[in-house]
C-alpha cells in the first residue's frame, strides 16, 4: 500500500497548497488598499485587471495587447515596446481605466 499512501499524500500536500494560496490571495485582494492602486511600472495587466476589478480582456484590449504576449510583461516593458513615455503611457492608461471605472465602483 505504499503507492497508495505516497499518491494520498501527495495529493493532500498539493491540496494544501492551493487552500493556502487561495486563502492568501483573497486576503490580499480584500484589502482595500490593493484597490485601484496608482499605476507603476512592475504592474503585469493581470495586476491591473484585479486592481481595477476588470476582465483581463478588457485591460488586454486597453493596453492594445493580443493574448499572444506574454501576461507577465510589465507595464513599463510595453510602454518601451510602444515608442511611448512611461508618464505618457501611464496618463493614458489610467484615463482609460478611470472610464471603465465608472460611478458605482469604489
Amino acid at each position: 500500500h505504499k503507492v497508495l499512501f505516497l499518491t494520498f499524500c501527495m495529493a493532500l500536500v498539493t491540496g494544501i497548497f492551493f487552500a493556502a494560496r487561495l486563502v492568501l490571495f483573497t486576503i490580499y485582494w480584500s484589502d482595500p488598499a490593493h484597490r485601484f492602486q496608482p499605476l507603476e511600472g512592475w504592474m503585469t495587466p493581470g495586476y491591473i485587471a484585479r486592481s481595477y476589478q476588470l476582465d483581463p480582456e478588457i485591460v488586454q484590449d486597453i493596453l492594445t495587447i493580443g493574448t499572444d504576449n506574454p501576461k507577465a510583461m510589465t507595464l513599463s516593458k510595453l510602454a518601451k515596446s510602444q515608442g511611448l513615455s512611461q508618464d505618457a503611457f501611464f496618463n493614458d492608461l489610467q484615463t482609460q481605466l478611470d472610464a471603465y471605472k465608472g460611478p458605482n465602483r469604489d
